[in-house]
């Protein structure tokens, strides 16, 4: 064997090594842990806690509502509007894929289907209570231009108002960048950009995003803010107890 053979030869073994290198570095985790750490973002605290929901729309008025999670199960909420005064009775409370609305004048709470919470001011709550991880399981995931693409799809009996999510995240942080919520035919519903994010108490949390309806065109801005560790007690988030909330 000459010389010649020789260097080819390792510089081979090199090429290989620094080949299998970079795919070691570009190989995605598993989608499941990519979904649990998108949504550390808007965790405020492993148990229950609160924060205030601001929603202004870029053609009607501006909305406040303080959110509170139940303390032992995050598929339950409970809404309570502060802002407008109009609004000042209206709540809406959670549980999984069950939404009830209670409001002035009404006898007792009405439940609205997943389909209605799409539309007007619902689907901003909507949204918000999107938990990827506990609502959806990843069916592809690839890298693009520094980011992580995610096709997600709606797990049965979860909750999920969007059949369909293509969801972009940054490749190093995780933090959401863009979701377009589809319907079962893969049809545009919602966009979501997410937009700011603060550290609160150590923790570093998403607190703006804006969602656009991709019929209309029509944007919405919401901030999350005055997060709280404390919540409700856990007979608050009951459909007997909406009439009583204050």
């Amino acid at each position: 064997m000459n010389m010649h053979t020789v260097i080819k030869g390792a510089r081979a073994a090199l090429l290989a090594i620094v080949a299998a290198g970079a795919l070691h570095a570009q190989a995605l985790p598993d989608g499941k842990e990519i979904l649990a750490k998108v949504d550390a973002y808007r965790e405020y605290a492993a148990s229950g806690f609160a924060f205030d929901f601001t929603l202004t729309e870029a053609e009607g008025p501006r909305s406040v509502m303080r959110v509170s999670l139940d303390g032992d199960n995050r598929e339950i909420s409970l809404a309570k509007y502060t802002e407008p005064k109009k609004y000042a009775r209206r709540v809406v409370l959670t549980v999984k894929n069950a939404f009830f609305i209670y409001d002035r004048g009404m006898a007792a709470p009405v439940r609205i289907t997943p389909r209605e919470m799409m539309f007007g001011q619902a689907s901003a709550g909507d949204i918000t209570r999107i938990t990827f991880s506990g609502m959806y399981s990843v069916e592809s995931a690839e890298r693009k231009d520094g980011a992580i693409a995610l096709r997600l799809r709606a797990v049965p009996d979860k909750g999920a108002t969007y059949d369909l999510i293509d969801l972009r995240v940054d490749g190093s942080t995780y933090k959401p960048i863009l979701a377009e919520c589809r319907g079962s035919s893969g049809t545009a519903i919602k966009t979501i950009a997410y937009g700011s994010y603060e550290t609160v108490r150590g923790k570093e949390l998403l607190t703006s995003f804006r969602i656009t309806d991709c019929a209309t065109g029509k944007t919405s801005e919401v901030r999350l803010g005055n997060f709280s560790p404390v919540t409700l007690p856990p007979s608050s988030f009951t459909v007997e107890a909406m009439k009583y909330a204050q």
